[in-house]
Parts: C-alpha cells; structure tokens; sequence
C-alpha cells in the first residue's frame, strides 16, 4: 500500500519534471484513475476553503445590483453559510471539472489523430487528466492564495502584465489573457507525453500541440466575450 502511494506522488512528481516519459506512461497504461482522484480532492479542498472569500467577494458585486433587494427580503447572506450549503456549491465545480477533462480529451484525440498519431480516445483522455494537474490544479492553487491575501497573482503570470490599464472586457484583452504560463507549459507537456506515446517526432506533436492550443484560446475566448458582453448588456 505505501508502495503504491509513493509510486502515484512519483508520478504527480514526473508530470512536474519529465512530463514526456511520465505523461507517455499514463498515456500507455491508461491508469488515469490516481491523478484524477487527486486534482479532485485538490480542486475539492481548495474551493471548500476559499468559498467564504468568494462568496464575500460576490456579495460586493452584487450589492448595488437588482438582487441585492431580492436577498434583503428573503434575508440571504452569502458570507453566513452552513457546512452542508458549501459541499453543495461545490459539487457542480467538480461535475464541471469532469467535463472539461472530457472534452479536452476529445478535442486533443481529433486533433492528434488527424495529425497522424497512434491512440484511442481512452489513452487521450488519460494523458489529458495527468497534464491537468498543470492547467487546473497549479491555477486553483494561486486563484485560492490570490483570494485569501487579497493579492492579484494571475497578473505575474500572464502578458497582461504587459499591458497595464487594458479593458478587461475587450477582446483583445481576453486573447491575450489565454496566453498564460500554465497554459503554455501544458501545451508543451501533453505535447512531450503524446510524441513519447505515439512514436511521432516532438517537433510534429508540439506543431499539433500548438494548433490546438490555438484553436482552443479563439474558442473559449469568443465565449467569454460573448459572454460578458451579454451579462454587461
């Protein structure tokens, strides 16, 4: 038992510092299950903990808002919630956490197969929940330090910082947001872990790599304009 604990922290430990062979194994075993498990029990912990600051952060924004009655007259207050009224809104984020993984396999598998690579959907989807650790978990991890000492982290690691003063609603801005260094250093691993599975060359997996990074910020770019602009409007 303590074998296989220290084998799957050797494992979370490789995805840090040899993306290519560790991401390639789980990749070939499909033994995505351990990794899973942990970015939920991770993702879990740190939305329980920072719930309190988000929810205090959220009844800040929604003070001069037409809600702000609504929860006057039902006499809700989102900074005085029980324990069970947090797991509760915290579960969605987990079946949300779920069908990302999902679809970033899918989008990788189309991709990649089309580009040539060996592999079924399964083995996809196993590499895409180790690389998560890097895009999901590490971002939570600062996202959750960023609210608990009120400090804006996500500025160090993204060009914006490069561009003080930009509109955050503009769509510029947004695509330039997508270029962050989680998101980078995970296009490179999964595209390290792929061409060790798949026996094609690293410079052919990170060009597919990199395509699909890029189809994925103009995506998830237009729906979040499209989204904050429908909430402004």
């Amino acid at each position: 038992m303590i074998e296989k604990i220290n084998s799957y922290f050797s494992q979370l430990e490789g995805i840090i510092t040899s993306p290519g062979p560790t991401l390639g194994g789980i990749m070939k075993s499909k033994n995505w299950v351990p990794v899973f498990i942990f970015i939920l029990i991770s993702i879990l912990i740190l939305s329980y903990v920072t719930l309190p600051y988000t929810m205090e952060q959220m009844s800040e924004v929604l003070k001069d808002s037409s809600l702000s009655e609504y929860m006057e007259e039902h006499n809700i207050n989102l900074s005085n919630i029980s324990f069970v009224q947090k797991l509760f809104m915290v579960v969605p984020e987990l079946i949300f956490l779920f069908i990302i993984i999902g679809a970033g396999a899918f989008f990788t598998f189309l991709f990649f197969g089309i580009g040539g690579a060996e592999g079924i959907y399964i083995n996809y989807f196993a590499i895409v929940t180790g690389a998560s650790l890097i895009d999901i978990v590490f971002p939570k991890i600062l996202e959750s330090v960023s609210l608990i000492f009120n400090v804006k982290l996500f500025s160090l690691i993204s060009p914006l910082i490069l561009f003080p003063g930009s509109d955050p609603k503009s769509l510029t801005t947004i695509l330039i947001s997508r270029f962050d260094v989680f998101s980078i250093w995970y296009t490179i691993a999964l595209a390290l872990g792929i061409a060790h599975f798949s026996k094609i060359s690293i410079k052919k997996s990170m060009t597919i790599s990199v395509i699909y990074f890029l189809f994925k910020v103009i995506i998830l770019s237009a729906f979040s304009f499209l989204a904050m602009n429908i909430f402004r409007g």
